[in-house]
């Protein structure tokens, strides 16, 4: 099998409606869920940046509280050791009056136990520095009072400083400091909803909210708040996108099938085309389907219905052109041949009483023989020839079939299967249907010797049809296509103007013939069926 076998199917689905029409829908579906599902991303994940901006705004603003707060609280505790007497009298006995060092060092580490202090320093007011207390960290000697963030040692400090007095004299200076990370993380490092940390010389993470506390020092934090809301976004749109799929799938699924459905009698007009365009002509849809397509069936049956009367028509034309031309032909062939064909007839019966021997006795009967045989032609090729002109009477067509088939068995020997159960009220010559009849069960009885004839006439819609079948081999293809031609025949020594005599007849009598589908060779013949009242006896046709 060639790789190009496998589409084979798929070749003509372009030029599909149905193909295209549920092209259409499958796009139209997946745009539309595409367009769904973009609008609620895009809605719900601008809902929850929002919320998360927001959330993160209040976090900024409760660190840059905090950072406030805790400098206000060191320089609180800053005021009120500066004016702390013993501070102030330890220092100024060390500096001025040759004091111990240890009185202002004891007094910085009470204060720095009683406060809590990570660092405690006293500075002389020319930057020496005194004593210190705490972290160890290398800052530059106070100048000026009051609270701030310090960068110092690679950290990050606040810091609070004031002078101390005495007697409105600057003798030293006190500051106090705490290290920012340190105090971030013992407001904030329990709370585990977000983290807060010093920010780095680097942009901030995706997500995350970099705060200026000390433009002037360069001091930034980061706000970081872990994003579960994301994770259950993502989660939800996960959720939203399977939903939406499936139920586009679904959609598409119903859409197409109710398509299909719809277009169901389109499929069957389709065959329905077909089967005229071979020749069958009797074929009708029920207008089904929506007010469209019910209007487009109903276009097709009386489209049907016109070319099968003008089939109809143009058969009848082309019989009576046949028949017009055999008369013609008869006409010459009676004034060409019969009277010889007589005078050979009448000699050889005059010769048939004259003395003879026996080859002479065998002669002169084939002579006879196939002068009879011709003579008998030229008259069926005159009968032929000649309008049929049936004389109408009212019979019942079952009698008339019942009485035919009776005379003809007993005359052949023959076995028939009758089959007539109602009446069938027909005008009729009877003569002549007689004829016809007769030559179809002589055909039956010479394609199946010794075997019975089925004989069934049946009533339906107006009309009465006859079928003679036999249980011979049946007609060729090439046989039915020309059955009902004039000299067309499948016998050694027949004439072909069985059939075609009896179609002339049938179609006088307003009926018509055709072929049945079998086993065996079956002719239907249809006759229209009248009433028997009001009717007048022996009219002729007109």
């Amino acid at each position: 099998m060639r790789p190009s076998d496998l589409f084979q199917p798929l070749a003509g689905m372009h030029q599909s409606l149905l193909a295209r029409l549920a092209l259409v829908v499958v796009a139209l579906t997946f745009a539309t869920t595409g367009a769904l599902f973009i609008g609620i991303d895009f809605f719900i994940t601008r809902q929850f940046d929002d919320l998360r901006q927001e959330r993160l705004l209040r976090l900024a603003e409760r660190v840059q509280t905090a950072v406030a707060e805790e400098r206000r609280r060191l320089d609180g505790i800053t005021q009120l050791l500066v004016n702390d007497t013993e501070l102030r009298n330890s220092t100024y006995y060390h500096l001025f009056l040759a004091g111990e060092r240890a009185h202002p060092r004891a007094a910085i580490e009470r204060a720095a136990e009683a406060f809590d202090l990570d660092r405690i320093e006293l500075w002389r007011t020319d930057g020496r520095p005194i004593v210190d207390h705490g972290a160890d960290v290398a800052f530059a000697a106070p100048r000026r009072a009051g609270d701030g963030l310090t960068r110092a040692s690679g950290a990050v400090w606040l810091t609070a400083q004031r002078p101390l007095t005495r007697d409105h004299v600057d003798i030293a200076w006190l500051r106090l400091a705490r290290p920012l990370q340190e105090m971030l993380d013992q407001r904030f490092g329990d709370a585990g909803e977000f983290e807060v940390r010093l920010a780095g010389n680097g942009p901030p993470h995706a997500g995350d909210l970099r705060v200026a506390l000390d433009r002037r020092e360069d001091v930034f934090v980061d706000v970081r708040v872990p994003d579960t809301a994301g994770a259950a976004l993502n989660e939800v749109k996960r959720l939203v996108g399977q939903v939406l799929a499936l139920s586009g799938l679904l959609m598409m699924l119903i859409f197409v099938s109710f398509l299909r459905w719809q277009l169901r009698p389109l499929l069957a007009l389709h065959r329905a085309a077909e089967r005229v365009g071979r020749g069958d002509f009797s074929t009708r849809l029920a207008a089904t389907g929506s007010r469209e397509i019910a209007g487009l069936i109903d276009a097709f049956n009386r489209m049907a219905e016109g070319l099968k009367r003008s089939h109809e028509m143009e058969e009848r034309l082309r019989h009576q052109e046949q028949l017009s031309a055999i008369g013609r032909v008869a006409a010459r062939v009676a004034h060409s041949i019969n009277n010889p064909l007589s005078v050979i007839h009448n000699l050889a019966r005059l010769m048939q009483r004259q003395p003879a021997n026996d080859t002479q006795r065998e002669d002169i009967e084939s002579i006879l023989h196939h002068s009879n045989r011709a003579i008998h032609t030229v008259e069926l090729l005159l009968q032929y020839g000649r309008p049929v002109k049936p004389r109408l009477e009212d019979c019942d067509l079952r009698e008339v079939v019942a009485d035919i088939c009776r005379r003809w068995a007993s005359r052949n020997a023959a076995a028939i299967d009758l089959r007539a159960e109602t009446a069938a009220p027909a005008l009729l010559d009877r003569l002549q249907f007689e004829e016809l009849l007769e030559n179809l069960l002589d055909n039956a009885a010479e394609a199946a010797p010794g075997e019975p004839i089925e004989v069934h006439l049946e009533v339906e819609e107006g009309q009465a049809e006859l079928r003679v079948r036999d249980r011979g081999p049946g007609f060729s293809p090439e046989a039915r296509e020309h059955l009902f031609e004039p000299f067309h025949t499948t016998k050694a020594d027949g004439n072909g103007l069985g059939l075609a005599s009896a179609l002339a007849i049938a179609r006088a009598h307003g009926g018509d013939m055709a072929l049945g589908e079998g086993p065996g060779a079956e002719i239907i013949v249809r006759m229209p069926l009248s009433r028997m009242e009001g009717t007048a006896s022996g009219r002729a046709a007109p």
